[in-house]
């Protein structure tokens, strides 16, 4: 059984030249949430075959376009991110599963990428555009942050593995990285973009009730596997002054990385 919900990616923004900078890239696209239940049997076999997929994946943020002047290169800013969506999973039947990586259920919600941002060159002046970030308008405004979205996995059934890091319940939220930003080059000065803010790990809740039963057999393999995860911060971009009268070259400011939110995992006897 397998769900998912995938956003789309932003569109690149246009290259700009002379009095023109690159356009920003456009906002990675949003993604739903993933709904799950199994009343029933469901068995498997083989290699990373799992009983119940459930995956929320926000689109990437567009890059930002390049910015190419005689006098002054501006490169666009990439665009923003989206959060993943939540996913709820819930057994009160049977999974069985047999294989390398056979997980019983699997949960993940993943916020997408900021967009890079584009290079820049000109002669005078070169700016290139900061990467996405979780700190844009869309974030702070609307409260549309590539955050990891909440993840909760309730068993009250029976759940076997058979195999190799096999967990019976795999459950995980990570925040979205933040874009790269851009290199810039020229004669004068020139600085490069500064990489963009992560997005936070989301809450990952794991429930095993009363009468739920947990069995695994293989080497690694856990009946409860859960982890949050905060993006990687963005890098910042080079700057490279070429020529003999270049005054400042400025390299782009890195992110810093995210945080994980909690995790929370209760069994009930």
């Amino acid at each position: 059984m397998a769900g998912f919900s995938l956003g789309g990616q932003g569109g690149q923004g246009g290259g700009g030249n002379n009095a023109y900078a690159g356009a920003t890239g456009g906002d990675g696209g949003l993604t739903g949430d993933v709904t799950l239940t199994n009343a029933g049997v469901l068995k498997t076999s083989g290699d990373r075959a799992y009983g119940m997929l459930g995956q929320s994946l926000a689109g990437k943020g567009g890059d930002g376009g390049d910015g190419d002047s005689i006098f002054v290169g501006q490169g666009g800013k990439g665009g923003a991110s989206a959060p993943g969506g939540v996913i709820t999973m819930t057994n009160t039947g049977t999974i069985a599963t047999k294989g390398l990586e056979s997980y019983g259920m699997f949960g993940q919600s993943l916020g997408g990428v900021g967009g890079d941002g584009g290079s820049s060159d000109g002669v005078f002046y070169s700016d290139a555009g900061n990467g996405g970030t979780a700190e844009s308008a869309r974030c702070r405004v609307y409260f549309v942050c590539p955050n990891g979205g909440a993840v909760t996995l309730s068993n009250m059934g029976t759940i076997t593995t058979e195999g190799a890091r096999a967990h019976a319940l795999f459950l995980e939220s990570i925040g979205g990285g933040g874009g790269n930003g851009g290199s810039a080059g020229g004669w004068i000065s020139v600085s490069g973009g500064s990489g963009g803010d992560a997005g936070n790990g989301g809450l990952v809740t794991a429930i095993n009730g009363k009468d739920g039963s947990l069995t695994v057999s293989g080497q690694g393999a856990s009946a409860i596997f859960a982890q949050s995860v905060g993006g990687g911060g963005g890098n910042g971009g080079d700057a490279f002054g070429a020529g003999a009268f270049a005054s400042v070259a400025v390299g782009g400011a890195g992110a810093p990385a995210a945080r994980a939110v909690r995790w929370s995992c209760r069994t009930m006897a």
